[in-house]
């Protein structure tokens, strides 16, 4: 209950939480059906393959070659570097705003706003850039930690000695896998961004020190939010009408920041309390 009115009280105090939530979401969504590579995992099916696992195989083969490579790791890093510095702008006041509204909610929303991007923008673009790096290189490596499964699904089929581990468990393992790997990387983030608010030195290590005070109960619901991230995603990639994937998108995006704005910050200011109590 005390999570429930926190995050109450601090919507009471600051409507603008919610409004800027939506309008970042709307922002997102419009990103989001321009984005080409929406369009290239739709017909991610029909590149010379015949179902997804083939696709899996033939971007594995076309992507590690050192040509690719030396292209893409550098187009990634510069990408990372372009994106941190965006959210920095966009985040680090949101963030301070969240922050104020669990300590006093005192304070005007402008102020209070561009006072979080003056003192917090560097810190924040940094977390933001190592954050989208670790993403990067599991987007990387997801083709190659699947290929191995694949190849094995596809050898008991042609050998006629298929199984429910060879063509199912395997599989069913390496997206486990892949998705709690997502959702723990998620998990060494989402605290990170309260911390800086908290602590003015050392805010990683002492983030770490309050986290493992509740770490899986956090993480269950992170993982819950990555899950329904990747839902979305997948919902948006197979509507076809832009305009309908648009008011989707908005929708379905505000309720997933303000979820992932409620875990990270009030289940922070949560589990502060609860690690100066012990």
């Amino acid at each position: 209950m005390a999570f429930i009115k926190t995050t109450y009280n601090c919507f009471i105090r600051r409507p603008f939480l919610l409004i800027y939530i939506a309008a970042f979401s709307l922002l997102y969504s419009v990103i989001h059906m321009l984005n080409p590579l929406v369009g290239l995992l739709q017909s991610l099916g029909a590149l010379n393959t015949d179902g997804w696992t083939d696709s899996m195989v033939y971007i594995s083969k076309e992507l590690y070659t050192v040509p690719n490579i030396s292209l893409i790791l550098p187009t990634a890093a510069l990408a990372a570097v372009i994106l941190a510095v965006l959210s920095g702008v966009l985040a680090a006041g949101f963030m301070n705003l969240y922050y104020e509204s669990l300590i006093t909610g005192k304070g005007k929303t402008a102020e209070i706003f561009f006072a979080g991007i003056k003192k917090s923008f560097i810190k924040i673009s940094i977390l933001f850039f190592q954050f989208y790096l670790s993403l990067a290189a599991i987007v990387l490596l997801v083709p190659l930690a699947t290929v191995p499964a694949i190849i094995l699904a596809q050898k008991a089929i042609e050998n006629n000695s298929s199984n429910f581990f060879t063509t199912g468990f395997l599989e069913i393992l390496t997206l486990v896998i892949i998705f709690l790997v997502f959702a723990f990387i998620s998990t060494a983030f989402i605290f990170r961004f309260p911390s800086v608010f908290y602590f003015k030195k050392r805010p990683i290590e002492k983030s770490k020190n309050v986290v493992s005070s509740s770490y899986w109960r956090y993480f269950a619901a992170v993982s819950l939010l990555v899950g329904l991230f990747f839902g979305t995603e997948m919902l948006l990639i197979i509507i076809e009408s832009k305009l309908l994937a648009l008011f989707t998108g908005w929708i379905l995006y505000t309720l997933l920041f303000t979820m992932v704005s409620v875990v990270s910050f009030t289940g922070y200011a949560m589990m502060l309390r609860k690690f100066k109590r012990d």
